[in-house]
């Protein structure tokens, strides 16, 4: 993202994850209750290498936008 930016393309780096995916679940994996859990996880994951305040707030490269954000979505599936 940073490289994109530094070439002078605008950047929205999204870690998102997918809410209460049954479909995904294996048994060996916890799913994702709520959108707090994955943030918590995803900052859990990245403190020591990315500050904590960094997370949805606007950087410049240069004078080209990078934001980074956290964001869960639920997208129910029905079986047909």
């Amino acid at each position: 993202s940073w490289k994109v930016a530094s070439v002078g393309v605008p950047v929205v780096l999204v870690y998102l994850g997918f809410l209460r995916a049954s479909e995904m679940a294996d048994g060996k994996r916890t799913l994702l209750g709520s959108k707090r859990v994955w943030r918590t996880t995803v900052m859990d994951h990245a403190r020591g290498i990315v500050d904590d305040d960094c997370w949805g707030k606007r950087h410049a490269v240069g004078s080209t936008p990078l934001r980074v954000l956290i964001r869960g979505y639920e997208q129910p599936f029905s079986r047909v």
